[in-house]
């Protein structure tokens, strides 16, 4: 086999690596971005109860019934899995911070420790007691409009 051919081959090969890493890595980021959509998705599904939800926290007294404390746990634990899916890096995470799900995360989570209503809940979610606390410093030092 002469260089020109090895060479063809060499280039042919290494090209469809390439793009085969190229391919693999787009798929990964548009992956992250759909789940991401769709936990936005279900977000929007449950905005409602999720309101009646931060009221049930805000009056511990009304989690003594066993229906109540359930609506709590089911969007806990709906939290819970958009935590884990956040820290482990698998959703658009720039995306959820743009939308405010983060926010939503970190409020639900601190209602619920206030609530001191959810301590067994809390022990269980783990993903949600890490998850990140960051401030939203962005509009505070922003000079826009002023």
């Amino acid at each position: 086999m002469d260089a020109g051919a090895v060479s063809t081959a060499v280039s042919f090969i290494s090209g469809g690596l390439a793009g085969a890493v190229v391919n693999s890595l787009v798929g990964q980021i548009w992956q992250r971005r759909a789940l991401a959509l769709k936990l936005v998705d279900r977000y929007f599904d449950t905005y409602s109860e999720l309101a009646a939800i931060k009221t049930l926290l805000a009056n511990p007294s009304l989690l003594s019934d066993a229906a109540q404390r359930n609506r709590v746990r089911a969007i806990g634990d709906w939290f819970e899995i958009a935590a884990s899916l956040y820290n482990r890096g698998k959703v658009d995470r720039a995306l959820l911070d743009d939308l405010g799900l983060d926010t939503e995360i970190i409020d639900f989570r601190t209602k619920a420790e206030q609530s001191r209503a959810c301590d067994d809940e809390l022990k269980i979610w783990t993903a949600l007691k890490s998850f990140p606390i960051r401030a939203r410093f962005h509009s505070f030092f922003s000079c826009e409009g002023r």
